[in-house]
């Protein structure tokens, strides 16, 4: 596939085999305009996540839209290595990302580092960014807020919402 097409500037990928993993990593490896990736499927920590971090990275000088998603209650992509590696890819934009959506069910530890990244680096051009966020990282939000001007949408949610909403029901 990497060598019929060299000119994607979307790619959208939903429940795609780990098994060829390599050949995902080929195709974003070979493309010249990739500007918007949005991935949507299981993957386990290990060697072909950081490979597949990786190859993100190569293209963050085009890469301006970015978008993981996950309805897998086992999903164990997002993890503090892989933020990590997010964060470095947003780094790697040289602030030309304008849009960052993560909306995984089950985690939201660390995504702290990512919106400190994020607003750390001035993404001038950032207009959306979604994430589920933990309380210990909401200090983060006000430097996004005073750093990116031209955010017109910001998602921030919480899975203790849940965990309240059970608690309040105990007391009734």
């Amino acid at each position: 596939m990497s060598k019929l097409c060299k000119n994607l500037n979307v790619l959208i990928i939903h429940d795609y085999s780990q098994e060829k993993i390599s050949g995902l990593i080929s195709l974003i490896d070979a493309q010249r305009k990739l500007k918007s990736v949005s991935f949507e499927f299981h993957i386990k920590k290990g060697p072909t996540c950081k490979e597949l971090s990786e190859a993100l990275e190569r293209k963050g000088n085009t890469i301006n839209k970015l978008n993981l998603r996950s309805n897998f209650k086992f999903f164990v992509l997002i993890d503090y290595h892989v933020l990590k590696e997010s964060a470095t890819l947003v780094e790697k934009t040289k602030g030309n990302i304008s849009q960052v959506i993560y909306t995984f069910d089950n985690v939201a530890e660390n995504t702290g580092m990512l919106i400190k990244t994020i607003s750390n680096n001035n993404c001038p051009n950032i207009e959306q960014l979604s994430t589920y966020l933990v309380p210990e990282d909401f200090d983060y939000v006000k430097s996004l807020l005073l750093n990116c001007k031209n955010l017109i949408y910001l998602g921030l949610n919480s899975l203790d919402y849940f965990t309240d909403m059970n608690d309040e029901n105990d007391i009734i």
